[in-house]
């Protein structure tokens, strides 16, 4: 029975047919990002990929000012049965995110006149600052009406970091939020094609929160970002590592423990940062300069993501990139206890 309900799954999603064309682009443009050092990166099947990922600056804008369907799923414009956009890189390649013909046909629609459509999984945090807020600077840079309503995946305007943020923020908590749960008839719609993991976001992020930024954290030089077992995607021999830490006098902070707030102030100063790869890593970066402290990246050898080598490289950081055994179904990955502890003992000296 499950195999069949993924069968009609695919076919359905399978109707649409896209049609990527410029005929709507109306900005494009190249951030560069300010990066004068690189750090060395280890041998392991990714390491072209990474480098590369340090040229992915372009930012594009598409307006659709033509009726046309949103898909209340993942984003995506439909006119005359066609995907016109993508509103990430990577869905284009997944069909199983394609839009339901059947869904986008026969559900009830909300009609809308205009809006920014903001799709690409702003419930995760870094995706929140890097996407979200990234169009946000962009439709600010391009002069975009600022009362424009912004639509978001509605289960968003119910995410804790969403509500925090929008708790110390006045200029985004003045937007009109747009929680979108079924498909849209819309008339006219912006769709934005960020930069990846470019700090100017988070300068802008900062810029728009309501903090007390002269406030220090409690925390000592070097920090041990480390993730709740519950969440997956950590580190097997987690005990381990964590008595590793404590015994070079690293505090352990459990990222899931702190405030949206707290986190981000937890780098309002420059510290060195041994992290296990996940969303939390993101606020390491609004130190901005972080005057060539260390910056540790532990993920599992099979793991694909540039995301804090550029932020990290970005903020002045000096990025080392530590890579743990093969992740189980959970994600999760153990460590060489041994060569973790050359690695930190090497940047601490």
């Amino acid at each position: 029975m499950e195999g069949l309900k993924k069968r009609i799954a695919s076919i359905d999603r399978s109707f649409y047919k896209t049609s990527l064309s410029e005929d709507f682009l109306i900005y494009s443009n190249n951030r560069e990002r300010n990066m004068e050092y690189f750090s060395a990166l280890p041998d392991f099947k990714y390491k072209d990929r990474l480098q590369e990922a340090t040229k992915w600056i372009k930012e594009d804008v598409f307006h659709v000012n033509r009726p046309h369907i949103l898909d209340h799923e993942n984003g995506f414009a439909i006119l005359d049965g066609q995907v016109l956009l993508k509103t990430q890189i990577s869905k284009i390649r997944h069909k199983h995110l394609w839009p339901s013909k059947i869904k986008t046909t026969f559900l009830k629609k909300n009609k809308i006149k205009s809006g920014i459509v903001l799709f690409d999984v702003p419930w995760n945090y870094y995706h929140f600052v890097n996407e979200l807020i990234g169009s946000l600077l962009i439709a600010k840079e391009i002069e975009l009406d600022p009362d424009i309503p912004l639509l978001v995946p509605k289960k968003l305007l119910h995410s804790t970091h969403f509500n925090q943020i929008i708790g110390c923020s006045s200029a985004l908590s003045k937007k009109k939020w747009i929680g979108v749960d079924q498909p849209i008839l819309i008339d006219s719609a912006y769709y934005f094609h960020p930069a990846i993991s470019h700090l100017d976001y988070l300068k802008y992020f900062k810029s728009l929160l309501d903090f007390d930024w002269s406030e220090d954290s409690q925390y000592g030089d070097t920090v041990f970002l480390s993730r709740a077992k519950k969440w997956g995607r950590t580190i097997q021999n987690l005990d381990e590592v964590e008595n590793l830490m404590k015994n070079r006098g690293i505090d352990i902070v459990i990222m899931d423990n702190l405030s949206v707030v707290e986190q981000i102030l937890l780098f309002n100063s420059p510290k060195n940062v041994i992290g296990i790869h996940g969303a939390s890593l993101t606020n390491a970066a609004f130190t901005f300069d972080a005057k060539r402290k260390f910056f540790i990246e532990i993920m599992s050898q099979d793991h694909d993501n540039y995301s804090y080598y550029l932020l990290s490289n970005q903020a002045n950081y000096d990025y080392s990139l530590f890579l743990g055994g093969s992740k189980d179904i959970n994600e999760n990955f153990e460590v060489n206890i041994d060569e973790l502890s050359h690695q930190i003992d090497k940047n601490l000296l």
